[in-house]
């Protein structure tokens, strides 16, 4: 049996990288400093080496007259492991991203008591002020009951109202719907040879892309400039991980544009193995990196810092 190169460094890097995964674990469960050097150097590598790897041969795999002859079990086998990989490196990342960010918090200690030796002048006349006092030098302000309006409106933060809007809404359901109907493709391609929803992934993909660069359009002007932030990396590499799979996309639709519009064919589409390999690896890069984005984003606004 002639195991190629790639496959056995593939697999022994495996080794290092499950090593690098549980040190991590370990470093944050013990609550020591965050090793973010490691968890960057072990997410890369698993995203470009071996992730690519895994989608690269299920993508040969499952090509129509591929030399490897998989039982249905191995196939269905196959493609588990594959699905589940996927969503191992999410919760990594995701979960990584939380935890760096949660230990970079400022950290706020007790003083310890003692004399007041900063404050100009004595303080204990004060101790009998009241929230009558304060209440006459502040005009508006009532004593606890809410000022009656005839129009009540519900306080809404900005970030709250930008998750509600329109466009980013219609945003989140097509990527929704494109990453369920991609994982079925991954899944059915490789379990049974079939391509369910094949036809509604390309459509929902145009739309995706134009709904896409209008709101990346908008979402820019609003943050520029940039700045040397966590949730402004990750928002970066989303978006290139984002255009790199909606180019890989086009690439694969070309070939179905021509076999199932121009000929009218139901003839089984030859796809590069290699241009499916990358879709599959950038649509996962994309769901892993937004949602870390999301969460940094989130996680910055609970500790109150611009």
């Amino acid at each position: 049996m002639n195991i190629p190169p790639f496959s056995l460094f593939s697999a022994i890097s495996e080794l290092f990288v499950t090593a690098g995964v549980f040190y991590v674990i370990r470093r944050n469960w013990t609550r020591k400093p965050f090793p973010f050097a490691l968890f960057l150097t072990v997410s890369l590598f698993e995203a470009l080496v071996n992730v690519m790897y895994m989608a690269n041969r299920s993508a040969a795999a499952s090509a129509p007259g591929a030399k490897e002859a998989l039982s249905t079990g191995m196939k269905i086998a196959y493609a588990g492991h594959g699905l589940l990989s996927l969503v191992a490196y999410l919760v990594f990342v995701v979960l990584g991203v939380l935890a760096y960010q949660e230990q970079s918090r400022a950290l706020v200690l007790p003083r310890a008591a003692g004399a007041d030796v900063d404050v100009p002048r004595g303080l204990g006349d004060q101790h009998r002020l009241g929230r009558d006092h304060l209440r006459a030098a502040l005009p508006g302000v009532s004593r606890g009951e809410p000022a009656p309006t005839g129009n009540p409106v519900a306080f809404a933060t900005p970030r709250s109202r930008r998750l509600r809007a329109p466009l980013l809404v219609l945003l989140w359901w097509l990527l929704g719907i494109e990453a369920l109907g991609g994982l079925t493709i991954f899944f059915m391609r490789l379990a049974a040879g079939s391509l369910p929803g094949e036809t509604l992934h390309v459509l929902v993909g145009a739309g995706l892309t134009l709904v896409y660069v209008v709101y990346q359009w908008q979402h820019w002007f609003r943050v520029s400039p940039w700045r040397g932030r966590l949730d402004y990396a990750l928002g970066l590499i989303g978006a290139i991980t984002m255009g790199l799979t909606l180019l890989t996309g086009y690439v694969l639709a070309w070939p179905w544009w021509r076999v199932r519009v121009i000929a009218r064919a139901r003839d089984p589409i030859a796809y590069s193995s290699f241009v499916s390999g990358a879709h599959n690896i950038m649509s996962m890069l994309v769901l892993t990196f937004v949602l870390a984005h999301l969460a940094a984003v989130l996680l910055r606004d609970r500790s109150g810092r611009r």
